[in-house]
């Protein structure tokens, strides 16, 4: 019998992880083929989030729980996930419920009776938010899809992904991780299933507009290096437009009507310095990768767990590889208090 693990990362849910649980056990009810689990990763909640996932876990054989030691942010939590998981497929999904768990069964029958490896959710429209929101959201897919390459209109972190898949892409050795990027760079066979997001039911969502500038920022980091590209256009226009400038200048010069004031010259260093510091800002944005690449600290740590085998290993971490000349997979690193 084939088993699906529920990955679902969490921050702050605590009015929702027990209505999600249910939910999902109503739509789970005709599946009696399958066997599944439910793993919450929960990524530094300082609410009671912590404490229903013990209940629930209690209450439930199925259902685990992965406490980070502080908030690492989703695309850790995933991960965390994913290396937990010794299903035959996985789904992320979150627990706010705007991830309809009624199309899990669709899901689950393109993947065991489609031959689908990854079975992604696409939002047929967009949730309510402001407009300000919502061009900036759209103007970042189209930046993404141009500077990558990789279709993502609209695709959410709501998919599932069979055991092959997930080995592959732990496989990678980066240590930032856009989760979408990345299912879609592998280029596994994919099926995509419209859906409306739902609202909310209860609390708000923790995303903040400069944590999803930042989000949005590093996954085109990851994925194109445009930028230092652009540098180079900019410095051959700048180096244009100061070769027109000179001759406009000498001629003015020569025929002795050189125009008086200062307007030329602040405009040129304006410009010029306005190039200089986003060349700067550019280069700086991929030597901070390296740098965070080369600390190689782990990628998050796990505090405590609901799985009784594992209450005695309070902190575990998982770091990338140690040794860069290794190949295979970084053991897992455990402390004990």
């Amino acid at each position: 019998m084939k088993k699906i693990e529920f990955i679902v990362p969490l921050l702050n849910e605590q009015e929702n992880i027990r209505l999600f649980y249910q939910s999902l056990l109503t739509e789970l009810e005709g599946l009696s083929c399958l066997q599944y689990q439910i793993t919450y990763i929960d990524d530094g909640s300082t609410d009671l989030s912590w404490q229903q996932i013990e209940q629930l876990s209690d209450q439930d054989s199925r259902v685990r729980g992965v406490r980070f030691s502080r908030n690492f942010g989703k695309e850790f939590a995933i991960e965390a996930g994913l290396r937990q998981s010794d299903a035959d497929a996985v789904i992320v999904i979150d627990s706010d419920l705007q991830h309809p768990v009624a199309m899990v069964p669709e899901f689950i029958q393109a993947w065991q009776h489609e031959g689908y490896k990854v079975v992604s959710g696409v939002k047929a429209r967009r949730q309510k938010e402001s407009k300000l929101k919502s061009v900036l959201a759209n103007s970042y897919y189209f930046l993404f899809n141009r500077l990558s390459g990789l279709a993502l209109d609209q695709m959410t972190d709501f998919k599932l992904l069979d055991r092959q898949v997930v080995q592959a892409w732990l496989a990678l050795p980066e240590r930032e991780r856009f989760f979408r990027g990345l299912v879609a760079w592998l280029g596994y066979r994919e099926k995509t299933l419209e859906f409306v997001p739902l609202e909310r039911v209860s609390g708000e969502t923790s995303w903040s507009l400069r944590q999803l500038f930042s989000y949005a920022r590093s996954s085109l980091v990851s994925f194109s290096y445009a930028p230092l590209k652009l540098i180079s256009i900019l410095s051959l226009v700048m180096l244009v437009f100061a070769v027109l400038l000179g001759v406009q200048s000498l001629f003015y010069k020569i025929m002795g009507y050189a125009e008086e004031g200062f307007t030329t010259v602040i405009l040129t260093q304006l410009i010029i310095g306005c190039s200089i510091m986003f060349a700067l800002s550019s280069i700086g944005s991929y030597i901070a990768r390296i740098y965070d690449e080369l600390k190689a600290r782990p990628h998050y740590v796990i505090s405590e767990q609901t799985t009784p085998e594992q209450q005695d290993a309070r902190v575990t971490i998982f770091p990338r590889e140690m040794k860069r000349e290794s190949q295979s997979p970084s053991a897992d690193l455990k402390q004990t208090h």
